[in-house]
């Protein structure tokens, strides 16, 4: 994936090219703040609240351009990483701008996004325009397809951090793509709340969905809450029938046995009968039958 490029001196980490240290405003976001030749890829530069960056020399990073705010490293949080190879991308795509260079992680980091730390972003602004991943430690620029490699990085550092997400065990979206948690695959979905209760358990589109009547029939949800019909163009789970509610969970436990607007309702006291006589559940409700001595009846 990488190559040795005339532009640098790959030796010491020199670049022979002038670049331009992409920041963004005073605190820290979007626009190019300071042009010029860099005397070493392992300076950092200070922002000295009149003219942008200001040089220190005696880099941290393992030869990278720490860009910190005053004497603190500026911090980019997992969703910040996808905005930096946005703007980086996008930047020297139709401004023209050339030696853009961002951090993409915190210097400090802990986290799921370390393996980050290992790349910088960078356009060159000679032999020719490209945006490459500089890595660090290796002295190398990558050039193939160097927009998309960032991305890739990326997206490996989100699934990490997805995996461990609620989303993930609640709604299977657990594979990573810049700045997003996603559903990859169908053992995404499987794996997940809503397949077990909804049949909700083939990915499309990057979400869990149902693809099939028999998902909808199998899952707890229809036996529970009467969802056994399926909606094809939402690829979702609803009550459609009248007959689904009266078998399911709800109308034993709560009386809510009649469909009403796409859910199961109890309606009239009717509803109540058999729970009046087997738990003392009397009275109708918001939510159902109640004990008739309960502040939620009507």
């Amino acid at each position: 994936m990488s190559e040795r490029g005339s532009s640098f001196d790959l030796e010491d980490g020199t670049p022979i090219a002038h670049v331009t240290i992409y920041s963004a405003n005073p605190e820290g976001r979007g626009y190019i703040s300071n042009r010029g030749p860099i005397a070493h890829l392992g300076d950092t530069y200070v922002l000295n609240g009149r003219s942008g960056f200001e040089r220190k020399p005696g880099g941290y990073l393992e030869g990278g351009i720490a860009v910190i705010n005053g004497s603190r490293w500026w911090p980019f949080d997992r969703a910040e990483v996808k905005t930096a190879a946005q703007e980086i991308c996008h930047a020297a795509e139709t401004s023209g701008a050339k030696g853009l260079y961002r951090e993409l992680m915190l210097a400090s980091s802990r986290g799921p996004e370390a393996s980050v730390r290992l790349f910088g972003a960078l356009v060159s602004s000679e032999p020719s325009d490209f945006v490459g991943l500089w890595r660090f430690g290796l002295g190398e620029l990558g050039i193939d397809e160097p927009c998309e490699a960032l991305e890739r990085v990326i997206a490996q550092v989100s699934g990490r951090r997805c995996a461990t997400e609620l989303d993930c065990f609640y709604a299977g979206q657990c594979g990573g793509e810049p700045g997003a948690c996603v559903a990859v695959g169908p053992e995404d979905c499987k794996g997940s709340v809503m397949c077990a209760l909804y049949g909700m358990c083939e990915a499309i589109d990057g979400r869990c969905r149902a693809t099939a009547p028999a998902a909808c029939k199998a899952s707890v949800g229809c036996k529970t809450e009467g969802r056994c019909g399926w909606h094809e163009k939402g690829r979702v789970c609803i009550v459609d029938r009248a007959e689904d509610c009266a078998r399911s969970l709800e109308c034993r436990r709560t009386g809510r046995c009649q469909l009403v607007d796409g859910r199961c309702e109890a309606t009239s006291k009717k509803d109540c009968d058999a729970l009046c006589k087997s738990r003392g559940f009397c009275e109708l409700g918001k939510f159902g039958c109640i004990p008739q001595s309960s502040p939620s009846a009507k």
